[in-house]
């Protein structure tokens, strides 16, 4: 395998999972530090994904974010394809195509992360899979650029299935919005208000919230809040941490006030959800 250093950040592996045992394909620990695309080319169960779990067979892409808790549950044996692309922060010295490619992904994952491949796209992306392992496993001096332009071709696939041709050629309010999901990722501990972001980004509160709301359907504030919690509930389940360390990791003082946030936002107690959290799922 030649050795170049523009493949580093991306790792395309096969898989095959007959249990539950190993929580993920690749890594040891389920949560992941960048992005993934899991094609499951045969095989049947669900997946889950943090606090959702998604009924999953023949012909599926499962998409996840970075810090994201996931785990394949099948019920008959999954094989396929996982492509991970790690230092998706853009402050690591990601290259162009990276930048843009993950953008794309993050605007795609808003809409779906986990797809059923209808024909004839199923037979497109088991071809373009194909392709893309085989390019890996037998790098070449032009392997990246090939594997890059496939990667592309899977995304326009994807978008396709959606209905929305949205990569590649971002419009200006999709562009923001990424860089907003960006924004809110790396900040949300800190930043808790709209006009907080809007600040950063240089634009108007109104307009970003317009252009979130446009995009994802809910303002720039329910945006932020499930962030918050999400990363709450990922704590309560997946660490020992009480809920006052985990209030003062989040940015809150009081733990009183996110014991309400958290109640509010999700509907449930901190406590109730932390004894019970393993065993909350939302059907997707």
């Amino acid at each position: 395998m030649t050795n170049d250093a523009s493949l580093t950040s991306l790792t395309i592996t096969k898989f095959e999972q007959t249990t539950t045992a190993a929580s993920h394909p690749v890594q040891a620990a389920g949560k992941t530090n960048g992005f993934e695309i899991i094609w499951v080319e045969k095989g049947a169960g669900n997946c889950q994904i943090d606090q959702k779990r998604y009924a999953i067979s023949n012909n599926v892409l499962i998409c996840v974010q970075p810090g994201q808790q996931w785990k394949l549950h099948p019920s008959i044996p999954c094989q396929g394809l996982q492509i991970f692309l790690a230092d998706v922060d853009p402050r690591n010295n990601m290259n162009g195509w990276e930048m843009t490619w993950v953008g794309n992904l993050v605007h795609l994952l808003a809409v779906c992360p986990v797809m059923e491949a209808e024909e004839p796209f199923a037979h497109n992306f088991r071809t373009v899979m194909a392709q893309i392992s085989k390019e890996y496993d037998h790098q070449q001096a032009s392997s990246m650029p090939i594997i890059q332009r496939y990667l592309d071709i899977i995304l326009l696939y994807v978008s396709r299935q959606l209905g929305s041709f949205r990569t590649t050629n971002l419009s200006g309010k999709s562009k923001l919005v990424r860089e907003f999901s960006m924004l809110v990722d790396s900040k949300f501990r800190d930043l808790k208000l709209v006009t907080q972001y809007a600040s950063r980004l240089r634009i108007s509160p109104n307009y970003l919230n317009e252009a979130v709301k446009s995009i994802l359907g809910y303002p720039a504030s329910h945006y932020i809040r499930n962030r918050i919690i999400l990363e709450a509930k990922r704590k309560a389940i997946y660490s020992n941490e009480s809920m006052k360390e985990i209030a003062y990791s989040l940015g809150f003082d009081n733990t009183a006030h996110f014991s309400k946030y958290f109640k509010n936002s999700s509907g449930m107690c901190f406590s109730t959800f932390k004894k019970e959290g393993n065993n909350i799922f939302e059907t997707a």
